[in-house]
């Protein structure tokens, strides 16, 4: 929800012309205890909107601020309706949007002063955000918004990731002369890089398979093929497994979902390594590989049936 709060009679009018305007708005009054208001709804608020002074606004919201990740959207309108400032998670919470739509309910001026969209470049966090691009490690977007500042520009070496570049980055060939790389591959040295998410991880297994097999045998195969955990979109086996802890345990450490196929859909699937394990298990002439394969679009596999103690690997680029 986005909740309005307010603190004066003046500023309760002006959340109710606001709740009338927008939708998902819920109102709150911060008397008697204007902490303790924030405090309740901060948690499940994916933006704020103080009608009050900003410096009001700042002191009640300063202990409960973490960073630009999890914080909500904050915007601070004064009691005469007349700035809606963007005050906290300009880009990635949304607050400058916010700004813009409280503004436009109210008649109001949106005030926004992140450097980049006061100077026409491109918010490096937001396009990264977008674009599904894990920065790695997680500071780049701060430098790479410095660097961008500074130049004017970002070139981007993008390889064959099929991503349209806005106007102020300009794409390389080569990646030692990017500022910022575009990949799923380890060993990248001398620039900042960015994880696509477009990695599937198929996935099969003995019945019982404990998560930390699963993470050592996932960690010597991206180890030896030079891939990044941190680009693994979804995994991906067969549907028997869908009550399996360690796998559902693997997708809750690496935050993905799990996408599943019946063996029959699996079957479908030509040109893989035929198990004979698997099908006397499942079925299913394989399950890692043809599971890869079809949660990823691709009809070939980056990295073909790896197999380790009870668990067999397979990664495919998705298209």
């Amino acid at each position: 929800m986005i909740a309005v709060v307010y603190i004066t009679d003046r500023g309760s009018a002006l959340a109710a012309r606001l709740a009338r305007e927008l939708k998902e708005v819920t109102v709150f009054s911060g008397r008697p205890s204007l902490p303790q208001v924030v405090q309740n709804v901060w948690p499940r608020s994916k933006g704020l909107v103080f009608i009050m002074a900003t410096g009001i606004a700042v002191r009640t919201i300063a202990p409960l601020l973490e960073n630009k990740y999890k914080d909500p959207a904050v915007v601070c309108v004064d009691e005469t309706g007349r700035y809606a400032v963007s005050l906290v998670s300009g880009h990635l919470g949304g607050a400058n949007e916010l700004a813009e739509t409280v503004a436009r309910a109210l008649g109001a001026e949106a005030v926004i002063t992140t450097a980049s969209d006061r100077m026409g470049l491109t918010a490096v966090d937001l396009w990264m955000k977008e674009k599904d691009l894990v920065p790695d490690p997680p500071d780049i977007p701060k430098k790479a918004a410095s660097l961008l500042l500074a130049q004017g520009h970002l070139r981007v070496f993008k390889g064959e990731h099929h991503l349209e570049l806005p106007p102020d980055f300009k794409e390389v060939d080569q990646p030692h002369s990017a500022d910022l790389i575009i990949s799923n591959r380890t060993g990248m040295i001398g620039a900042m890089v960015l994880r696509p998410r477009n990695l599937v991880l198929g996935v099969g297994c003995n019945r019982g398979t404990a998560l930390h097999q699963f993470v050592a045998c996932l960690d010597e195969v991206l180890n030896r093929y030079h891939l990044s955990r941190l680009s693994i979109r979804n995994l991906a086996t067969i549907d028997v497994k869908k009550s399996e802890a360690g796998i559902v345990a693997l997708s809750d450490l690496l935050g993905v979902d799990i996408h599943f196929f019946s063996k029959d859909v699996l079957n479908s699937v030509r040109n893989i390594d035929r198990s004979e394990q698997a099908y006397a298990a499942t079925g299913a002439q394989g399950v890692c590989e043809p599971a890869a394969l079809l949660s990823s679009g691709n009809d070939k596999l980056i990295v073909r049936k790896v197999k380790c103690k009870d668990i067999t690997l397979a990664l495919a680029e998705a298209v």
